[in-house]
């Protein structure tokens, strides 16, 4: 590396010296490399594997629990001496804001009242298709039902209380054709990335599933 400014030391024949290194310096085109490396050792070393589609992503399987991520910032900690910043709410000029997940919210009151109307939705979707998405969303928390949930049933009724007049048309067709169409989400669920399918059926020109 040239001698920064303020620093230049020469030679017994006055020529022009330069610096070693021992380790690499922030800022120099070799840095990311090395520290990619350096990191990388301890992934492999920690049980992480390298992704084969993308070798600077790796992968540690082991399940969705606090005290395995607690355990390998510990690792982290020793190896690189991290310091606990918080809640992420601003990165190099990217404000962080978050958004309501799956099991944040109070327990409905009563959860009977909650099954009960999200039962009765699933009979509406077969003449209402258009709230056959929602609904299947709001079936996925039968279990333990939050108010976030109820609130979004709720919004459910008011739409089809505006569209009364809404409803699936049956035309005449000359050409009794059974046609289906389906398709599928890849990761589309913010909370926990699983997938979502859904199919249409059409008898002649008419939706029946």
């Amino acid at each position: 590396m040239i001698q920064p400014p303020g620093f230049e030391q020469q030679g017994d024949q006055g020529q022009q010296l330069r610096c070693r290194l021992r380790k690499a310096l922030y800022g120099l085109k070799q840095a990311p490399q090395a520290w990619f490396h350096k990191l990388k050792e301890f992934l492999v070393a920690t049980g992480f594997v390298a992704s084969k589609a993308n070798p600077s992503l790796f992968v540690y399987q082991l399940g969705n629990t606090n005290q395995a991520t607690d355990q390998f910032v510990r690792q982290l900690d020793e190896t690189f001496s991290v310091k606990d910043l918080g809640r992420l709410h601003y990165f190099l000029g990217i404000e962080v804001q978050y958004t309501t997940i799956a099991n944040e919210g109070q327990p409905v009151a009563d959860a009977h009242v909650y099954r009960s109307i999200v039962g009765a939705l699933q009979y509406v979707v077969i003449t209402r298709p258009d709230i056959a998405f929602t609904v299947n969303k709001v079936c996925q928390f039968m279990h333990n039902p939050l108010d976030v949930h109820f609130k979004a049933v709720k919004g459910v009724l008011r739409y089809l209380y505006g569209t009364l007049d809404h409803g699936l048309q049956f035309t005449q067709s000359s050409k009794l054709l059974l046609e289906g169409f389906s398709d599928a989400s890849w990761g589309f669920d913010i909370d926990n990335r699983r997938s979502t399918s859904g199919y249409c059926i059409f008898l002649g020109g008419s939706p029946i599933s």
